[in-house]
């Protein structure tokens, strides 16, 4: 969501003033944000029933969140160069093929390719109707046309959340279903959207990393750069193990599901920025927060109240109270990023400063990196794992107050001095505004001294008990449940090339929760001919559960002489006991010949000895759960 908060607008701008794509270009963006946010409500969680570890999903998002901040690095002087207009037109077919391919693969190679080029689509998209609006409105508008901007952003957010959340339990249709509104994004592109201008054929392609290259050399601002992405580090979790969390640990109320709930957040962006709109048109010589504070002030201010809204909503499962926590680091995130431009227009050097605000996304782009990463090793060994999440959000909620603490030692090292920077010349001093509650030794050290009290307060807390789901999302009672995993004896046979195995696997009446097949088969090593390789073996997993329900693998080959594996796991019921038949295909398995499959076979492959692990979750003992 967009926490920037729009400037106030000239009470004589009209709407009527506005030209016919202005809106079609805000139509085509609130399609957008609903397609990107209502298949990211869901993405997490759909990697997780696909059986993807917490340390996998963490290493897919951080692949996907950067690109749309990276992409635009080239595709920005590329639309100039050959065109808004094909530029997005090209967003929309890649955006809307990985959308696609989402929607119809469950191998970790169709996940990859569906997210590169989701993300790709993104990136190429995000920079065009803000350069769009700038070219097709007056000065005198412009203030107005990016509110109206910021609204369709957030509307777009909300809406996309809240379709998923009522119409789509399965949520490959979900991912059908947002691929489809990309689908209608293209054809409003081709029909009714037009080039603000003409194509800038001597445009430099390369201008942006050349512009990249010059600020990497600036040490405070690169300094900056790092510290600013620990908000962001924070943010990334709303996209990835807050809705793990919630699919884990909160009851959710009947009929509500965890789409429903990631609609919350964009619901109070718009009415705190329509509050603020309003109070600024009836009070117009009253001054916002943002003009009576410092932007560093305003900074940490976000951030903390950000950081409060973590707390609040990991230290409790209940549902009000997070709701309540959302509410909170809602409110911190629209106040962080805007002090954080006006922080830097305060501080940049005059001849560096339009470089400075242009590449405002990099600690995004960072943030949005790491905190997957990070937040995918953590919440796999603590929530998962160990059954506290407390501690989780402690750690995540620690980085926040790092952060503040951080930005209020370079403002003192960078900001508020006389002395020119080390390298700079004299002239060009930075200065920000004075009033800067934070920035006393006694309020930094009580900052860092909750650090260790949030950490010990999240450790001893004891463990959270899981909350059974079903696959619709709903709880399944009783909401105090807390499951364990447990694993059948693995079954062992062999397969014949062409040919599928049957197997029964029965599981106790009181399975509940996620149920897990996992099929693994070693390939022959190559043969002991000189230049003799041996060709993948290819199998296909097919699992009917006891209500008739089937779920089919795409076809995997192992690596070259490697161990071939395939997970297919169950979307979560409330009784998953009963007897489940399960299918394993030996699709193709690869001869041993020469390198390049010149010339006979040496070694024809017939078959592949298998090995079919099942894992399933049932009510954890009551000493565990204690």
């Amino acid at each position: 969501m967009s926490a920037t908060a729009p400037a106030t607008p000239t009470a004589h701008a009209s709407l009527s003033s506005f030209t016919r794509q202005f809106w079609v270009i805000n139509g085509v963006e609130l399609l957008e944000r609903a397609a990107w946010y209502g298949a990211l409500a869901v993405f997490a969680i759909h990697l997780n029933q696909l059986g993807f570890t917490d340390e996998q999903i963490g290493g897919i998002a951080a692949l996907l969140l950067p690109l749309p901040y990276i992409v635009p690095l080239l595709s920005s002087p590329l639309s100039e160069k050959f065109g808004y207009r094909p530029a997005l037109a090209l967003a929309f077919v890649l955006y809307g093929i990985g959308l696609g391919i989402l929607a119809s693969s469950t191998s970790v190679e169709g996940i990859l390719a569906a997210v590169i080029l989701w993300g790709v689509g993104a990136g190429l998209f995000k920079p065009i109707p803000v350069a769009t609006i700038g070219h097709i409105t007056r000065p005198e508008t412009r203030n107005r046309a990016f509110a109206i901007f910021y609204w369709a952003i957030n509307l777009g957010a909300f809406a996309g959340p809240l379709v998923i959340g009522l119409y789509f339990g399965n949520y490959l249709q979900a991912f059908a279903f947002t691929g489809a509104v990309i689908g209608l994004s293209l054809v409003l592109t081709l029909l009714a959207y037009r080039n603000p201008q003409p194509p800038q054929r001597d445009v430099d392609a390369l201008r942006q990393f050349r512009k990249l290259a010059e600020i990497l050399v600036d040490r405070p601002y690169v300094l900056l750069v790092a510290i600013y992405s620990g908000f962001w580090f924070l943010y990334a979790m709303n996209f990835t193990f807050l809705l793990r969390y919630l699919q884990d640990f909160v009851a959710l109320p009947d009929g509500f599901n965890v789409p429903l709930f990631q609609a919350i957040n964009p619901l109070v962006i718009i009415l705190t920025g329509g509050g603020i709109l309003v109070l600024s048109l009836l009070l117009p010589s009253r001054k916002t927060l943002q003009d009576r504070m410092a932007p560093i002030a305003l900074m940490t201010v976000g951030i903390a109240v950000y950081s409060v809204g973590v707390m609040t909503l990991g230290f409790s499962n209940v549902f009000a109270l997070a709701v309540v926590g959302v509410i909170i680091y809602t409110i911190g995130e629209y106040i962080t990023h805007p002090g954080f431009l006006s922080y830097v227009s305060k501080i940049a050097p005059a001849d560096r400063q339009s470089v400075y605000q242009s590449f405002g996304f990099l600690p995004i782009a960072l943030g949005f990196f790491t905190g997957p990463l990070v937040g995918g090793i953590l919440y796999g060994a603590l929530a998962t794992r160990a059954g506290q999440p407390r501690l989780f959000w402690a750690i995540i909620a620690a980085v926040g107050l790092l952060t503040i603490v951080a930005f209020q030692m370079y403002n003192r090292r960078y900001v508020s001095r006389e002395e020119p920077i080390p390298g700079e010349a004299p002239a060009p001093v930075r200065r920000a505004p004075a009033t800067n509650v934070f920035a006393g030794r006694a309020a930094m050290g009580g900052v860092l001294l909750l650090v260790p009290v949030l950490l010990a307060a999240g450790a001893f807390s004891g463990t959270t008990p899981f909350v059974s789901r079903g696959a619709d999302g709903d709880d399944l009672p009783p909401g105090d449940l807390r499951l364990t995993t447990l694993s059948l004896r693995a079954i062992e046979d062999y397969t014949a090339e062409g040919r599928a195995s049957r197997v029964e696997v029965s599981l106790p009446e009181e399975a509940s929760g996620n149920v897990s097949f996992r099929l693994r088969w070693r390939d022959e090593p190559p043969g002991a001919f000189p230049g003799s390789q041996n060709a993948p073996d290819t199998f296909r997993l097919r699992v009917t559960d006891p209500s008739g329900a089937t779920f089919e693998s795409e076809p995997r080959a192992n690596p070259p002489a490697g161990e071939g594996t395939i997970v297919l796991t169950l979307p979560p019921q409330e009784r998953a006991g009963g007897t489940y038949a399960v299918e394993i295909a030996a699709e193709a398995c690869g001869d041993t010949a020469l390198s390049g499959g010149l010339g006979p076979a040496l070694a024809p492959d017939n078959g592949n000895a298998w090995a079919l692990e099942t894992t399933y979750q049932a009510p954890a003992p009551m000493e565990e759960t204690a």
